[in-house]
């Protein structure tokens, strides 16, 4: 009688990780008073994936009086070794012909990031890694857009205003800390709403909220990108779903981060 054949479980491929790419503050300067763009730039950018709107980096940051940040080494399991300072940050702009990448900070009264960012001087050293997160192509076949999100939002939202067609409407709600964080953006077919939260941190959500539950959707068939603290942002899903009658696959939720809580994960759409 033959014996029976066993197999040995085999793993799952481990998923590649991106390059790590060692980047210099080339300049800094700011947009409103709450909002500063930082351009990083190097050789190392050389050869980086084109995003499509709204995809981030993984920014790795010194620690507070350090010049250079920690990397993970990519021959450990994550986890282990030295844990670097990690945040997440949209890619505002990427202009490889100058080897240069844009990213917009909101400046809170608190968080490592921003601080980093409120001082940030040429030749400071970072390190990235992406481009990431889940693609968001525009479609062009869509009757209008309305986007909508909080100041952590803006630099997403502005990649999309630059990738939609300007043919399509677009509604745009914006809920910052105060009329000083608002931006000037210009393009035809363009409704913007600025909601001023007037210094109320602990209310971030409510008056986008408000606002949307104000209004109808547009006739036709669009799509809703909505970005924004992620408590806030479930109950907007549940009132996009049940109030405009959307259908899941017409819009694109986050949770960029969440009150009370520091380095929110980057994957959270709402979607549980």
């Amino acid at each position: 009688m033959g014996m029976a054949m066993t197999t040995e479980p085999t793993e799952a491929p481990r998923k590649r990780r991106p390059r790590i790419r060692t980047l210099e503050v080339r300049r800094a300067a700011h947009l409103t008073a709450g909002i500063v763009r930082v351009t990083l730039g190097g050789p190392e950018l050389e050869g980086f994936d084109t995003p499509t709107p709204t995809q981030h980096v993984k920014l790795f940051l010194p620690e507070p009086g350090r010049d250079r940040p920690v990397l993970p080494d990519p021959n450990l399991p994550r986890g282990e070794g030295p844990q670097p300072l990690m945040r997440t940050y949209t890619i505002r702009r990427l202009d490889l012909d100058r080897l240069e990448m844009d990213i917009d900070f909101a400046l809170h009264s608190w968080g490592i990031a921003s601080d980093w960012a409120a001082n940030a001087q040429p030749g400071a050293v970072v390190g990235i890694a992406g481009p990431g997160g889940r693609p968001c192509p525009p479609d062009d076949s869509s009757a209008w857009y309305v986007l909508a999100g909080d100041e952590a939002a803006l630099p997403a939202m502005g990649t999309l205003l630059e990738a939609i067609s300007p043919s399509i409407p677009v509604r745009l709600l914006a809920e910052v800390p105060s009329a000083n964080d608002r931006l000037d953006w210009n393009r035809a077919n363009l409704q913007v709403t600025w909601l001023d939260r007037a210094g109320d941190a602990m209310s971030a959500g409510s008056r986008l909220e408000a606002a949307l539950r104000a209004t109808t959707a547009p006739a036709g068939s669009g799509r809703v990108w909505l970005a924004c603290e992620a408590t806030a942002m479930r109950r907007i899903r549940r009132h996009l779903l049940d109030g405009w009658g959307l259908d899941p696959s017409a819009m694109v939720t986050r949770g960029y981060w969440k009150q009370g809580e520091v380095n929110y994960p980057d994957h959270d759409y709402g979607e549980d």
